[in-house]
């Protein structure tokens, strides 16, 4: 998980930002804010973008500095980070790329996978 500020990926809208991020390993960024394009792009070729807001993203950077190495919690399929502390924040995304992202997949990849259903 990739820890940011505000407005992550700002000036960085092609693929390529995500791409290098993904073959580094990040499947989440928890950030306060993102560039819109690079939001999207994310969802796209498989990595979670969570925009938590200035306070808990800077709650969550804090934690990550704790010598107890406590953790932040990411539940995709609820929607929802989930703090060392209990406290929890919801997230918005929709149901079809949160399931795309929980199966490992690119959006792109999910609807290859499921084109026959839908051209019938």
């Amino acid at each position: 998980m990739l820890l940011s500020g505000a407005n992550f990926g700002c000036g960085s809208s092609r693929e390529h930002a995500v791409w290098a991020l993904s073959r580094h390993g990040y499947a989440a960024i928890v950030a306060s804010s993102f560039a819109e394009i690079f939001h999207l792009n994310c969802i796209r070729i498989g990595i979670l973008p969570i925009p938590l807001g200035i306070h808990l993203a800077s709650e969550a950077a804090l934690i990550s500095c704790c010598a107890a190495r406590r953790s932040v919690h990411v539940d995709l399929v609820g929607a929802r980070v989930v703090f060392c502390s209990g406290r929890a924040s919801s997230f918005g995304m929709p149901a079809f790329y949160r399931m795309a992202l929980a199966r490992g997949v690119s959006a792109a990849r999910m609807i290859l996978a499921i084109i026959s259903a839908i051209q019938e």
